[in-house]
């Protein structure tokens, strides 16, 4: 770190997990694991560069006696945009898996308790297509696994 500045190690590290998040929307159900793991690795990697710089700067630059002040305040700062981030993407993803569901599962003619079940989680709809079983459950199977994919690729 001595020899760039910290401000380039943490652009660069943000960069890098950027470009690893970016990078996911060409991932597929058949992607190569190898493609995967090297996207999540990008995604560590910048993010570690990033962050372990950053709590760096912020516990050298306060006073030994305001250290335990700094840990904590960069601890929450991180714990609170985890915990939003999560909150907005994972609202984000639900809402779009309930629109996509709807909409390629009720072109089966389900019942409307039934549509309601499959669109709200995937894990009901796998259970839905259980129960529905045949060619009906087999199409709503592959309805809410594209939808959920179709979700997690837009969030």
């Amino acid at each position: 770190v001595k020899r760039y500045p910290p401000a380039h190690v943490i652009t660069g590290g943000l960069l890098t997990t950027a470009t690893g998040f970016g990078l996911t929307v060409f991932l597929a159900p058949a992607s190569p694991p190898l493609l995967v793991a090297t996207m999540l690795g990008m995604v560590s990697l910048g993010a570690g560069m990033a962050l372990a710089l950053s709590n760096d700067i912020i516990m050298s630059s306060v006073r030994p006696e305001r250290a335990g002040q700094a840990a904590a305040t960069s601890e929450t700062a991180y714990e609170v945009g985890t915990t939003l981030g999560t909150a907005v993407l994972g609202g984000l993803l639900v809402s779009w898996y309930t629109r996509a569901s709807s909409t390629g599962a009720g072109a089966l003619g389900l019942p409307a308790d039934l549509l309601d079940r499959a669109s709200s989680t995937l894990a009901e709809a796998l259970i839905v297509a259980g129960e529905v079983g045949g060619g009906t459950g087999s199409l709503l199977l592959a309805a809410a696994k594209e939808a959920f994919t179709e979700a997690a690729t837009v969030t």
